[in-house]
């Protein structure tokens, strides 16, 4: 009996086909599930590659200030300094020796007291131009090497015995970079040729204005703060502060411009480098101290933009003149 039920039960299983594969819903199943996986390592790997952009855009930002800032500081802060230690005064500068021009464009070669230019660009965003001067040779007449320009160099040779020839020049005018379009600080100054030369010093700034600090009273502090053009020539011998005001601009768009785009909408708003408040008032006379993103390309609308302002007091404001 028992050895009749165990042939029956062997030649059942026998019968039986060996199952080989996967079956049609358990392969679909299994595409479905992979496919939702591999969306969702996608989905997560945009999201980093988002994340990173935005945060190394940031950071290129804050640099940028940051850099801007300590050249800026840095040339103000030296303006009109002269070496005293000798017995005969220093000789001065034939101009001033801090000068500002509002809504100015500017290159390599072209004189930063001469007129404008007609081959020069039209100014970026109504950018102002900050000149400042400083002696670059000691009371004895040899290079002092602690003096540098903006571009972090000093005088390596005697220059010629005139007051243009002992001082050096330290430029800051923005400008958009050859590839690219992209606006850029650049610093000018002089080489030891004689010839102006021009470096990029900061990507992004595509925005500069500067307002004078007069001090009217002797008190070595600024009783009224003034744009450029509204400071009368014999007052620049009264700077003691400038205040700075840069627009600066990451790389990339955080998201598409569209006109019906609320969040594009509210990217292109206006920009007040010196507040509300100042534009208000001074925006029409002033060009340059609010930006209206609206009438900006649409690629250029929706980056990431940050303001960025200082005040910098003159260290030798005493020295400032202008000669004939």
């Amino acid at each position: 009996m028992s050895g009749s039920r165990a042939r029956s039960a062997a030649s059942a299983t026998s019968a039986m086909p060996a199952q080989c594969g996967f079956t049609l819903i358990e392969c679909m199943i299994a595409l479905t599930l992979g496919m939702l996986v591999i969306a969702a390592a996608t989905a997560l790997l945009v999201t980093a590659q988002q994340t990173y952009s935005v945060i190394d855009d940031n950071a290129r930002i804050d640099e940028a200030g940051a850099t801007a800032l300590a050249a800026l500081g840095a040339s103000i802060r030296q303006a009109a300094y002269a070496d005293h230690g000798g017995l005969t005064a220093p000789l001065q500068p034939p101009f001033n020796a801090l000068f500002g021009f509002d809504n100015t464009a500017s290159n390599a070669q072209n004189d930063p007291f001469g007129p404008p230019s007609s081959s020069l660009p039209k100014p970026v965003n109504g950018s102002d131009v900050l000149v400042t001067r400083f002696m670059a040779t000691d009371s004895t007449g040899k290079p002092d090497r602690t003096m540098q320009n903006c571009a972090g160099t000093a005088l390596k040779k005697r220059p010629a015995g005139d007051g243009d020839g002992v001082y050096g020049w330290s430029v800051f005018y923005i400008k958009r970079s050859e590839a690219g379009h992209e606006p850029e600080l650049f610093c000018k100054y002089v080489d030891d040729k004689g010839a102006f030369r021009a470096d990029a010093i900061a990507h992004g700034v595509e925005a500069m204005q500067f307002l004078y600090g007069i001090d009217r009273n002797g008190d070595g502090l600024p009783e009224t703060f003034l744009q450029a053009a509204a400071i009368e020539d014999s007052d620049w011998k009264k700077v003691t502060a400038v205040s700075i005001a840069l627009s600066i601009r990451g790389a990339a768009s955080s998201s598409p411009w569209s006109p019906s785009s609320a969040a594009s909408q509210a990217a292109a708003g206006i920009r007040h480098l010196f507040g509300a408040a100042y534009s208000a008032q001074h925006a029409a006379g002033d060009p340059g101290v609010s930006l209206d993103l609206a009438g900006f390309k649409p690629d250029e609308r929706n980056r990431p933009r940050r303001i960025v302002r200082g005040i910098v007091m003159l260290r030798n404001g005493g020295g400032l003149r202008r000669g004939g």
